[in-house]
């Protein structure tokens, strides 16, 4: 069973491998037989992912998220689906160059960690046989899916404003949507990324309440996502308020990233914690 599920994630990372090539070359060549395989294989891939999450569902009589690296492969999946919504509805493909290297590495980490997964998984208690732990890990897998969005829009968006800044237009400023397309989209993201993470916590705290009768704050990945959730509404506030414009709100989306890696692999493998990612 864990050689099936590492060959056939494995198959899933390298499909998604090609679709990071491809659109490398679209967005360096916009080269439309590249645009038309790209489209291919993520109508492809998107179908055979699902499968393969629901065949780990059906087979081992859980949600695959019951792992840091089963965490990882439904949010590959996640982060895929976004972007065919946002890329159908934007017009915009030029974020597959950015988003599609992140699906590869997270799949294939999944991949290679398939055989700890099985063992990790087979410690897990009666929680993960709740209805309420399905809600909770998939709203807050789908909360990291928006802020990772956020980052990339980040990424995206500050050396094009030191281009436009500069006057000195080259190779982003001709290939990257304008700077306040950038700046909506990433807003779009860290509200919707809020709102997951908002109920992930909830529904969290509601769990750990009806099994543990209390909640443990001090537990380091607790802890971590409320700092997160506490720095992405202060940052969304202080850009209603018009304290901080799109390149603050980079920097904050950045930042922010790199505090959710922090607590989804550090923390995770390195602290005590009884949180599975």
């Amino acid at each position: 069973m864990i050689d099936n599920f590492f060959i056939l994630k494995a198959t899933a990372g390298t499909i998604y491998l090609v679709i990071a090539i491809s659109y490398g070359i679209v967005f360096y060549t916009r080269k439309r037989f590249f645009i038309i395989l790209s489209h291919i294989l993520i109508a492809f891939i998107l179908a055979f992912h699902i499968f393969l999450i629901i065949y780990s569902s059906i087979l081992e009589v859980k949600l695959p998220l019951t792992s840091l690296f089963d965490a990882m492969s439904v949010m590959a999946l996640v982060l895929a689906i976004v972007y065919v919504i946002l890329e159908f509805r934007l017009k915009e493909d030029s974020l597959g160059f950015f988003v599609f290297p992140l699906i590869f590495l997270f799949q294939a980490v999944s991949a290679a960690g398939s055989e700890l997964s099985v063992i990790i998984s087979s410690m897990d208690s009666r929680v993960f046989d709740m209805p309420l732990f399905g809600f909770h890990t998939l709203a807050t897998v789908t909360a990291y899916s928006f802020f990772i969005y956020s980052m990339i829009l980040g990424v995206m968006y500050l050396p094009l404003f030191k281009e436009i800044k500069k006057r000195e237009f080259h190779i982003l400023f001709d290939k990257l949507p304008p700077l306040l397309v950038l700046e909506k989209m990433n807003i779009a993201s860290l509200f919707v990324g809020v709102v997951c993470l908002t109920l992930g916590l909830v529904s969290g705290i509601r769990l750990t309440l009806v099994v543990w009768d209390r909640v443990p704050f001090t537990d380091p990945k607790i802890f971590l996502s409320l700092v997160l959730w506490f720095l992405y509404s202060i940052s969304l506030v202080m850009w209603v308020l018009k304290r901080w414009n799109g390149k603050r709100m980079a920097y904050a989306s950045i930042f922010g990233f790199l505090l959710l890696l922090f607590s989804f692999f550090v923390v995770n493998l390195a602290f005590p914690t009884f949180h599975r990612f």
